[in-house]
């Protein structure tokens, strides 16, 4: 399937989710490139490098690549390293007026690897399915939304990233 099918099919389908599960935008941000929605942390008990225990019932950011806005900007891996170090420091500016009582922030990507380099730590989602599902999603995604003239055939899995609100206050407030 082409990416222009593709894109008709993702870009009112990205919208519609984001709407329906109450994405935002960072405050402040211009560039928009990641979304966020809080919600209460339901799941094992995790121990994040800096200390920063995340339990069940602590309020938690999941960070979600907007997509949609994505594919109106020049893609590439240099631009959206820079472009994260952008969203990044416009959360920790907003953290004590609008995600007060934020433990920490996570996603599940394939873009580990970058947001390690941000201070993000990437722990491995179970072999199941469902992470199965999601890679090829992802896959899907990332593929149909680079600049990158022909897909990859690399079959990467996804990881959960996590990183501590006060690691990513400490790290990014200027």
């Amino acid at each position: 399937m082409s990416k222009i099918l593709l894109r008709i099919f993702l870009v009112p389908f990205e919208f519609i989710f984001s709407k329906l599960n109450n994405w935002q935008p960072i405050p402040g941000s211009e560039e928009k490139i990641f979304l966020i929605n809080l919600k209460e942390f339901k799941g094992s008990t995790i121990h994040l490098q800096d200390g920063t225990v995340i339990s069940t019932g602590d309020k938690v950011g999941v960070l979600h690549l907007n997509n949609n806005h994505i594919i109106d900007l020049e893609n590439s891996v240099a631009n959206l390293y820079r472009l994260m170090d952008y969203e990044f420091t416009k959360l920790s500016e907003s953290l004590d007026q609008n995600y007060r009582g934020v433990k920490a922030f996570y996603c599940e990507t394939v873009l580990y690897s970058l947001l390690c380099r941000k201070g993000f730590q990437a722990s491995a989602l179970p072999d199941n399915l469902l992470t199965h599902i999601k890679g090829f999603w992802f896959k899907i995604l990332k593929n149909t939304f680079t600049v990158r003239q022909s897909p990859t055939k690399r079959n990467r899995k996804p990881k959960t990233c996590w990183i501590s609100a006060a690691k990513l206050k400490k790290k990014f407030t200027s």
